[in-house]
């Protein structure tokens, strides 16, 4: 006889198999989860393991056969649209009610035909929403929530008709890099899958992967994501004897006596352009909190070369002032003396045209990425650049702004930035 942990394993087993058969494309996304027995959460997952309790599985299961397909992909919209890497100041309880609606209307979407007891409940709730937000997404569902000031009675009543899985386990401190990397690598995989092996299947979850993997990512992650340190094997040529060395490559036919001894060599950031948008709707007091936090972000993590260049840009329709940062001197020199200048019309070609032209005199031989913070009202290039490009957009109130397809948009409210609330 079978022991309820063995039981519940195979009904989720049994689950995993079922959505696979639904949607074959989520194969890598399923089997990289693995299952781990709980005694604190009922039904989660940190990115990395699903844990249960054995007890929850079979009750749940004992009154709705598909829970648990739908559960599973519950959890995993969660993780493919990085909804768990999230900033700790985050409203945790506001953030898994936004959560939890933007990963059920893509179910109802997606059409899987399970057995949801409070389908008609979400579909009004949703229906409603879409009433008041311009685009349909995690972020626009929580800042509206937010701006209504809902209390925390308020909020659990809502989520009870969206819950499947718990989210404690993305609050427990900051994010590895490599997890966010691995989700956001299954994400682009099955973006890619949907479109080339599976046409008209899923369209809407292609469609809102297709946005999420050009926009979603925090300023943390893609600083970090362009910035982690990378080893590179390099033989050292101070620790050989090099006449036994040669000895050997000649006598026995290019058969080394001594194996040429080897080093790690750690690269780090050494070129990186920032971009600062002058016109009009710029604060002084926001450009020096938004350059403070990229610079520590990255000193702190120790990613920044010894012998770096990084190009402070403030333009406007044009290239206003450029200040090249080489140490923390420098940094501290420019937030305390710099004066911002321009204010005129916004165009964002004069940067790229610029940064171009100092990789093309050499002046910038290893670009790691441009990251232009701008309120997005300008004008845009129309070619794709070589390297990885982020427009950080700010603003008052949340207005849908859209950016060229090869660059990233990293969004944040105004407000945020002043108490140095930045993912």
């Amino acid at each position: 006889m079978k022991t309820k942990e063995e039981l519940a394993i195979d009904i989720l087993e049994y689950s995993r198999n079922r959505l696979l058969v639904k949607m074959p494309f989520l194969n890598r996304a399923l089997f990289s989860l693995k299952l781990e027995v709980s005694d604190g959460m009922n039904f989660g997952s940190d990115g990395l393991n699903i844990f249960f309790k054995s007890n929850y599985i079979i009750a749940e299961y004992k009154e709705n056969n598909d829970y648990f397909i739908r559960g599973l992909m519950h959890m995993l919209l969660h993780l493919l649209f990085r909804h768990n890497i999230v900033d700790e100041k985050i409203d945790y309880q506001l953030w898994n009610l936004a959560s939890d609606i933007a990963v059920e209307n893509t179910m109802l979407n997606l059409g899987l035909e399970l057995k949801n007891d409070n389908e008609k409940k979400c579909k009004e709730i949703i229906d409603s929403l879409r009433n008041s937000i311009s685009s349909f997404n995690v972020e626009t569902i929580y800042r509206y929530y937010k701006s209504n000031g809902l209390n925390s009675e308020e909020i659990d009543t809502l989520r009870y008709y969206f819950f499947y899985d718990e989210h404690g386990l993305w609050y427990r401190g900051t994010k590895e890099i490599k997890e966010a990397k691995n989700w956001e690598d299954i994400s682009r995989q099955i973006e890619t899958d949907l479109e080339t092996f599976h046409e008209g299947d899923a369209g809407y979850l292609s469609q809102q992967l297709n946005e999420i993997n050009r926009h979603k990512m925090t300023l943390k992650y893609f600083l970090k994501r362009f910035g982690r340190q990378e080893e590179e094997m390099k033989v050292s040529l101070e620790n050989i004897d090099m006449q036994l060395y040669t000895y050997g490559l000649s006598v026995y036919d290019n058969l080394a006596l001594v194996e040429n001894e080897e080093y790690r060599e750690e690269r780090k950031i050494k070129d990186l352009v920032i971009a600062i948008d002058t016109s009009g709707s710029v604060k002084g007091e926001l450009v020096r909190k938004f350059v403070e936090y990229a610079y520590s972000l990255l000193s702190d993590e120790s990613l920044l070369s010894k012998d770096m260049n990084l190009y402070l840009l403030e333009c406007d329709d044009r290239i206003q002032n450029v200040t090249v940062i080489r140490n923390k001197d420098d940094m501290d020199e420019y937030l305390e003396h710099h004066e911002l200048k321009g204010f005129g019309e916004t165009d964002f070609r004069p940067v790229f045209e610029y940064t171009n032209e100092l990789i093309a005199e050499g002046k910038i031989k290893d670009l790691k990425g441009l990251i232009y913070f701008t309120d997005g009202k300008g004008i845009f290039p129309k070619s794709k650049m070589k390297y990885p490009t982020a427009f950080v957009i700010y603003q008052k109130s949340y207005e849908y702004i859209d950016v060229p397809g090869w660059a990233m948009k990293i969004e944040l409210m105004e407000d945020d930035i002043l108490d140095e609330l930045f993912d």
